[in-house]
């Protein structure tokens, strides 16, 4: 965990540095990685060390981005590391989902039999009215961070291991149903919003397991979801709770992780009922670790086994809509002559229901297939290949290939469909005394065809963050 691995690592590099310039009889300076270019089976051993615990400090680092504000643990550890730090992680898009989402499916058809119920249109949507329904949705999301990483010889650093300042912005064209009365017609949102959030890690039941949890508040406005008004505002207090635990069991791994959150949701418009939403999820996975491997420093390979579950429930004064999503996995990590590919299969069910109309109810069930060919692989990293200081290093290239399919098992099928896409991306990091910025680079393309209503889909993400 993040504070006493730190607390760990920065007291190795300290050691390695002083034992280095002992051995030494030149005036180089080790720790600002002058001897990079030494031939590694030459390079000592002490210097070695000092560019695994450096990589090691990447990856620790990583989350946190651009370090503003160095400093010291304590006097025992004379090894600077980033105090304060600022994130920012952008994406544009135009696919069918928000960012938030992946339930297309479930979206597309409570969105046609709420305007086919006695509601609104109190009828069969044509077969034009249901294609007018699947779209893209052009869009542009911002989330950019302060990061403050007390010490832990500190008071505040015994309570946090992080605490958070951050702000959002996001747009989405043809995000909603402007009217059910007709369904063709939609209007843009646009969100903004601001938040704190603290976390820590600790270690109970007396080391024997890994523990974190994490709290956050935020203030979002909200524009252009309310239905019939596509300039109505809605004010939004967002509490959110995540939780985590994990245990190694000999070379295997046992994680739990759990969250849930609780929305007020305050619309500005006049004779409306407040709304209230609650989102709780939990997910188990059981990592079997491959001994054979374990000898690398960073590598996360062997077979993962998961299960979870999601509820959703949206609160519209009296009435609620619910939804659960369930979904189990196999993923193998590591396989092929290199180790360079990894598979992973999840099978899906999403539900939806409104509890004052069956008619509206719906259940999908979606297969996940996802290949991922390792062209550059970061965790075979040796400590003899770490770049030069300040320069821009690649950390990672990985090719991944999507494949879905999504079948109606309650509710209509005309929303079934089957994608297909590719996703090219890479980390790259700045090597730095202090833990330099980590860099995410990636571009999906995605072909959908929802073949029962003849209509198909072209959709592509570009992400690009510091930190995350």
């Amino acid at each position: 965990m993040f504070q006493k691995a730190e607390r760990h690592l920065l007291a190795a590099k300290a050691k390695a540095i002083a034992k280095a310039k002992v051995d030494t009889d030149t005036d180089t300076d080790t720790d600002a990685n002058a001897k990079d270019n030494v031939k590694a089976d030459d390079k000592p051993p002490n210097l070695e060390m000092i560019d695994l615990v450096r990589r090691a400090l990447i990856n620790l680092y990583q989350t946190d981005g651009l370090p503003l504000i160095t400093g010291q643990l304590d006097n025992t550890v004379p090894i600077t590391r980033p105090t304060v730090s600022f994130a920012t992680v952008n994406e544009y898009a135009d696919r069918t989902t928000d960012p938030d989402e992946v339930d297309d499916t479930r979206n597309f058809t409570s969105e046609a039999l709420f305007a086919e119920s006695a509601q609104r249109l109190n009828r069969r949507l044509t077969d034009q009215e249901l294609r007018a329904l699947v779209r893209t949705k052009p869009q542009f999301d911002t989330f950019n961070r302060l990061r403050y990483r007390p010490s832990d010889a500190t008071g505040v650093g015994q309570l946090f291991s992080a605490i958070d300042v951050f702000a959002r912005y996001r747009h989405i064209d043809d995000a909603q149903v402007t009217s059910f009365f007709a369904p063709t017609e939609n209007n843009d949102l646009d969100l903004i919003e601001f938040g704190v959030g603290a976390e820590k890690s600790f270690t109970p039941f007396d080391g024997e397991w890994d523990a974190f949890i994490r709290g956050g508040y935020k203030h979002i406005r909200r524009e252009g979801l309310i239905e019939f008004d596509a300039e109505a505002e809605e004010s939004i207090e967002h509490f959110e709770v995540n939780l985590a635990a994990s245990h190694f069991i000999g070379p295997d791994k046992l994680t739990l992780e759990g969250v849930y959150v609780y929305q007020d949701i305050d619309p500005d418009v006049a004779n409306t009922s407040n709304r209230d939403r609650q989102i709780a999820g939990a997910t188990l996975s059981y990592l079997i670790g491959n001994a054979s491997r374990n000898n690398s420093h960073f590598a996360t390979r062997g077979q993962n086994l998961f299960a979870g579950l999601l509820y959703d429930r949206d609160s519209f004064g009296d009435v609620d809509i619910e939804k659960w999503d369930y979904f189990v996995g196999y993923s193998i990590r590591g396989f092929g002559s290199d180790d360079a590919f990894d598979v992973t299969i999840q099978p899906t069910v999403f539900t939806s229901s409104v509890d004052n109309d069956s008619s509206q109810d719906n259940a999908q069930y979606r297969t996940n297939f996802s290949f991922v060919w390792r062209i550059r692989d970061e965790e075979k990293f040796t400590g003899h290949d770490v770049c030069s200081t300040s320069k821009l290093c690649m950390a990672f290239m990985h090719l991944t290939i999507p494949v879905r399919h999504d079948v109606a098992i309650d509710g209509p099928d005309s929303f079934e469909n089957f994608s297909v896409g590719a996703e090219l991306s890479t980390k790259a990091y700045v090597l730095t005394d202090s833990g330099g910025p980590s860099f995410l680079l990636s571009a999906r393309y995605d072909y959908q065809d929802f073949y029962e209503i003849n209509k198909t889909q072209q959709q592509f993400v570009i992400r690009l963050s510091m930190g995350f």
